[in-house]
């Protein structure tokens, strides 16, 4: 991201700090759900993958929640 041109310096912030809450938000509900655990690679791979995107996709959301002021009256869940 350092080298990329164009990319202003407060939203190379707001990306690593998604990413950042993202991994760690996945983390901690992979060890903590049982479902999540299945003897075929390829389901797991593929929830792993949904997972992650919906919390991608709610971190982002609260975001833009948080910066229009609408978190107040709503909630992302």
């Amino acid at each position: 991201m350092l080298c990329s041109e164009g990319i202003e310096w407060d939203v190379m912030m707001k990306v690593y700090d998604i990413r950042c809450y993202v991994e760690q938000a996945f983390d901690k509900k992979k060890s903590s759900d049982r479902w999540f655990r299945t003897g075929d690679k390829i389901s797991m791979e593929g929830r792993e993958f949904v997972r992650f995107l919906a919390l991608m996709l709610r971190a982002e959301m609260e975001t833009e929640f948080r910066e229009n002021k609408l978190d107040a009256k709503y909630t992302v869940g």
